[in-house]
């Protein structure tokens, strides 16, 4: 949704996050802009105001008594939010710390002091910019969502958590609580109150033209799914707590919502919430009630591999990061290309983040596809491939598969 509509009312709680990009379209996506170093001038949000992102929150006058909660706040340490970032693949040039991203400046014009419950949504947004996407720089936007939101005395409140630029870098914002969910409905049976989503959820805004156009890039749809991935893990929070403006602000039904209330019919993303949930979850590793990994992210020990051409079979998992991994990732890419014929443009479609050396949403697709085109030749051997891909079992490699990469599989 646009970003000022999206904005229009205040939450209070930072467990929310939103879910702002517009739905991916093969047909429709465009290519990112050139990178420039001056951005236009442009409204973001569709127009929307500071006053519009801020909700009650707006001013001293207007602004929420915070609730008596626990003394110590509960809203996870920056550092905690960096660290789930780069376990599920954000890091190096994909990511971008914004200046003072881990210290309250202007947030203390936001009104939303006293307040330390639990984050409990993660929001989705696009900035809603009306430019066309051909000429959308690459982060169009930044500049008003660093300056351009202010309060009733006219200061500086930075305006989301993340930030998702045309080339699909992470840019983060500011990691504490914050404006960009204005006003809306009591959510969760009244853990985020009326009115007060700005104080207990994060959002993650993503470059777009807006107004329903479905101009997201691949590179776009696959970083803002893993901001909400990582924020969700690091607040415990379950997949349905991954929402859209909409869902918050607008008419999209959503259990637990006052039924009796209809605020502003927003029309944000192009993409409902669960189709975001869908992207999230095919990489989130929590469920909301523990955020400890689980033994399957415990890298394998190198020492342990035989041989440089030897792949860890107890490594062909999800969340696991090893040197198995990469060398299978690097092993089932030269495969796809040389003997499946597949092309490069496509292998970066399927696995923008190239060789990580971490089993995730990327690796699973390259070996499902793997599968898929093993299947469809004609050989009774092949049919089973084929069958092993329809089981849905194809997400990770068997002994066979290994060997067919040129690697030798071991325990």
């Amino acid at each position: 949704m646009p970003i000022k509509k999206a904005l229009r009312f205040g939450a209070v709680g930072l467990p929310v996050v939103a879910l702002l990009a517009a739905p991916l379209s093969a047909t429709a996506m465009v290519s990112a802009a050139p990178n420039e170093s001056v951005e236009a001038p442009h409204t973001p949000h569709g127009g929307s105001s500071s006053q519009d992102m801020a909700g009650p929150f707006y001013s001293p006058e207007t602004a929420p008594k915070a609730p008596m909660t626990r003394s110590t706040d509960q809203w996870p340490a920056p550092a905690k939010f960096i660290t789930a970032l780069k376990k599920y693949g954000i890091s190096g040039s994909k990511l971008v710390l914004e200046k003072n991203y881990d210290k309250q400046g202007p947030e203390n014009n936001a009104n939303l002091a006293g307040y330390t419950g639990k984050m409990q949504a993660f929001m989705f947004h696009d900035t809603g910019t009306s430019v066309p996407a051909s000429r959308l720089q690459q982060k169009h936007s930044l500049n008003w969502i660093m300056n351009g939101v202010k309060s009733s005395a006219g200061n500086t409140v930075r305006a989301c958590h993340f930030y998702v630029d045309r080339k699909g870098i992470v840019h983060v914002v500011y990691l504490g609580r914050t404006w960009h969910a204005g006003g809306g409905v009591s959510m969760w049976n009244g853990a985020v109150p009326k009115n007060q989503m700005n104080a207990y959820s994060m959002g993650v805004e993503i470059e777009s033209q807006g107004g329903g156009v479905w101009d997201l890039t691949s590179a776009q749809v696959d970083s803002a799914a893993r901001v909400g991935a990582a924020a969700m893990e690091v607040a415990n929070l379950p997949l349905s707590r991954a929402i859209n403006h909409k869902t918050y602000a607008g008419r999209e039904a959503d259990p637990g919502r006052d039924s009796n209330t209809n605020v502003q019919g927003k029309v944000d993303t192009v993409q409902s919430a669960a189709w975001w949930r869908s992207k999230v979850k095919a990489i989130y590793n929590g469920s909301g009630t523990s955020s400890t990994p689980t033994s399957t992210a415990k890298p394998a020990v190198a020492a342990k591999l035989p041989t440089s051409k030897s792949i860890s079979m107890r490594d062909m998992r999800n969340a696991v990061r090893s040197e198995s991994v990469r060398r299978y990732q690097v092993g089932i890419r030269k495969y796809l290309n040389k003997k499946l014929k597949v092309s490069g443009k496509t292998l970066r479609k399927w696995n923008p983040s190239g060789v990580t050396g971490y089993y995730g949403a990327e690796t699973r697709r390259l070996t499902r596809m793997a599968v898929l085109r093993i299947g469809k030749t004609r050989t009774s051997k092949a049919r089973s491939w084929m069958n092993l891909y329809l089981a849905r079992k194809a997400n990770y490699p068997t002994k066979a598969l290994i060997k067919r990469t040129g690697y030798t599989p071991v325990a």
